[in-house]
């Protein structure tokens, strides 16, 4: 359960990490940035969207303008709320790091048109305990919520299509997720070392449960594996014993044999 911890010991210089929108896919950008001038010396905010955050514009090639939020900023704002625009730009991602080990922010409510949220974006918020989805928000990035300590229950949106590896790792406090049935991949790690989760619901249309996915989450006693799910790594519930259900040396998940004691030369198996 340890491995997926230590490996990229720099996590912003991982190979499969998506680089920023390029500025030279833009003729004309929007310069001006959002006037935090209404905001009090406490960084506190009067209307209902977070003032200071740092974004990244570009056009699309059908020009539309679009951005994402590319760091706090001089944001110091504890329940982040990102506007649907910015400077006349649809907010559509959020980028890899953008809110990396703030450890302040306790509530994210993200914008009705986002679609991705980057490599480590929310690493490290051990404070967060409440992520609000207005949108078919359809990739969520590798370790984009690792160690978000607080965050206790998260509601996935229908439209996801991935969740990337380690996405969800050492969430302690998580206790349920549901995996809507949009979601197709679920990478390696997701919910590893989540060691309250005891309940999961899986997608119907997921195919594969991959290396740790639900290692050490010591909570997790039951699952009901899809009918559509071809291939269990031998390592998708490591360290999650209650998980595994031994009958004359057959070891059962589910209703699905995945292994046997060494020793066992003959088996006759459940037919339930």
């Amino acid at each position: 359960g340890d491995a997926g911890k230590n490996e990229d010991k720099d996590e912003g210089k991982d190979e499969d990490k998506p680089n920023k929108p390029s500025s030279g896919s833009s003729n004309t950008e929007p310069s001006d940035k959002e006037d935090t001038s209404d905001q009090d010396d406490s960084g506190n905010h009067p209307g209902p969207y977070s003032h200071g955050l740092e974004y990244f514009p570009w056009r699309e090639d059908g020009g539309r303008y679009v951005c994402a939020v590319m760091s706090m900023g001089s944001c110091t704002d504890s329940e982040v709320v990102i506007p649907d625009l910015y400077d006349g730009c649809i907010v559509v991602g959020i980028l890899e790091d953008a809110f990396r080990n703030r450890g302040n922010i306790t509530s994210v409510t993200l914008p009705f048109m986002l679609t991705s949220i980057g490599d480590q974006a929310f690493w490290g918020c051990t404070s967060l305990k409440t992520v609000t989805f207005r949108s078919a928000v359809t990739d969520i990035g590798k370790r984009a919520f690792y160690n978000c300590s607080s965050l206790g229950t998260i509601a996935l949106p229908i439209g996801l299509q991935r969740i990337g590896r380690e996405a969800f790792a050492d969430c302690s406090a998580l206790t349920s997720v549901r995996i809507p049935d949009s979601v197709t991949t679920l990478g390696e790690g997701a919910f590893l070392n989540c060691s309250s989760l005891a309940q999961v619901t899986l997608s119907e249309n997921m195919t594969r449960i991959e290396t740790e996915t639900f290692a050490t989450c010591p909570a997790l006693t039951s699952i009901r594996i899809p009918v559509g799910i071809t291939y269990i790594s031998e390592n998708a519930f490591f360290g999650t014993d209650g998980m595994i259900r031994v009958e004359n040396g057959i070891h059962y998940l589910d209703r699905r044999v995945v292994g046997c004691d060494a020793d066992v030369e003959h088996a006759v198996l459940r037919d339930d």
